[in-house]
């Protein structure tokens, strides 16, 4: 009996949609994610690019992909950015208002902070701050507070919400830049001979090399030399560590001291800006790209604020210290999470595992006692959202899957209780 084929998840579907669409339209993007809109019912698709994003919808047989709105980022001159347990909520203001919720946030939030002209606000606050419960005094209401609280506990600090890939993992502002002008300046007094045939397309490749906590980063690139490269690390905990460094001989290098940060996923960036007041490329370097960047060409350029390009590497995420730390580190919170999901029901939820059996957790069942037969229709499906949410998120964050992840309800003999709706929510069964 042949094997019956998996049906492809939804995200996959819209991100193969909308990569056929994009290409027939001759645009380029960095990612596709997922997330929803204030005011707007179900899930959108969102397509980012260098001058904004595009958001789309899936058709009802998931057959065609729908362009819903298209926004760019000279559309919003400020963003405040909420990061709650389970979703990333950005506000934007300007000529367009527009409230956003994404659960996988990271090129958003990278392309955001590559905006000069936009101001972003972080919201600090504590996490309990974020969370219900204990008002009702319900079991099934205490059940679930409480299981939030330890999911807060569980928290993957300084794991990102993915492996390796080009994507970068979080920025809570803009790259600081304000205290370096004096080193940059002292490293350009003297003058920077260019080469009689300089090209304006920018090339360069970033190498990274870890030893001991030191964390390395090359850039070869065909940039002349004198140029001001502004090379970046940073981490899910909203650590960064950057400077600016001078390219000599077609290479800029620099080393940062990470040995107080987490096990985790972390992302390396290059910057080649003419945008920067307080450490402006030489005039020498001005003449071959123009004063704000406007001859540049290549891929890695991209526009700015100023009517020009800035150069860039796309973010390179790697695991530090090593692959299989993060995995081992990665793999224990996850099962220490599920586990203490379970244990803090009080018997309530009898197991959590992958619906199709192996490591596959896209599709999870959530094995619940028969107090679920004494419990009224409405407590069933809030309990039923707020588990499954959970579920999905620690599932997320812990990198056992990508993209949509749906959580069902079973009984201890393997009867469907809950099932999730194709828009969300969940549908009790008798």
């Amino acid at each position: 009996m042949s094997k019956k084929e998996k049906k492809p998840l939804a995200i996959e579907t819209a991100k193969r949609l909308i990569t056929i669409y994009m290409k027939d339209t001759g645009e380029s993007y960095k990612d596709i994610t997922q997330g929803t809109i204030k005011g707007k019912l179900g899930n959108f698709y969102i397509c980012i690019n260098e001058q904004g994003f595009r958001l789309f919808k899936l058709s009802a047989n998931q057959k065609e992909i729908i362009q819903e709105g298209q926004y760019h980022w000279n559309d919003f001159d400020s963003v405040t950015i909420d990061k709650f347990a389970t979703t990333t909520l950005f506000n934007f203001s300007g000529k367009t208002l527009l409230d956003l919720k994404i659960n996988m946030p990271n090129t958003f939030i990278q392309s955001i902070n590559s905006q000069e002209h936009i101001k972003i606000e972080i919201v600090s606050r504590k996490w309990v701050n974020k969370i219900l419960g204990f008002r009702s005094k319900k079991r099934w209401k205490m059940v679930t507070a409480s299981i939030f609280y330890s999911f807060i506990a569980l928290m993957f600090i300084g794991i990102a919400n993915s492996e390796p890939s080009t994507e970068v993992t979080a920025i809570s502002e803009p790259l600081p830049v304000e205290n370096l002008a004096e080193e940059v300046s002292s490293n350009v007094e003297e003058p920077i001979e260019i080469p009689e045939e300089s090209p304006t397309e920018f090339e360069a490749k970033l190498d990274i090399e870890q030893t001991d906590g030191q964390v390395t980063l090359t850039a070869n690139t065909n940039a002349p030399d004198g140029s001001i490269f502004e090379m970046s690390v940073l981490n899910s905990n909203f650590d960064i560590e950057s400077d600016f460094i001078e390219v000599k001989d077609g290479v800029a290098a620099v080393t940062f001291d990470l040995s107080t940060w987490d096990v985790g996923y972390l992302s390396a960036m290059v910057n080649f800006p003419f945008n920067y007041d307080e450490n402006p490329q030489p005039e020498a370097i001005k003449t071959v790209y123009g004063t704000a960047g406007e001859n540049m060409t290549g891929d890695l350029a991209s526009a700015n604020n100023i009517d020009g390009f800035n150069g860039g590497i796309q973010p390179i995420t790697f695991p530090y210290p090593d692959e299989k730390t993060v995995k081992a580190q990665t793999d224990k919170i996850f099962n220490e999470a599920i586990s203490e999901m379970i244990s803090l029901s009080e018997g309530i939820i009898v197991e959590i595992m992958p619906r199709l059996g192996g490591n596959d957790w896209r599709l999870v069942d959530v094995i619940v006692s028969d107090n679920w037969y004494y419990s009224a229709p409405h407590e069933k499906e809030r309990f039923a959202e707020q588990i499954g949410g959970l579920v999905q998120q620690i599932v997320l964050n812990s990198g056992k899957a990508e993209g949509s992840i749906s959580v069902y309800f079973k009984d201890t003999y393997n009867k469907e209780l809950a099932t999730p709706k194709m828009l969300g929510g969940y549908k009790i069964k008798e």
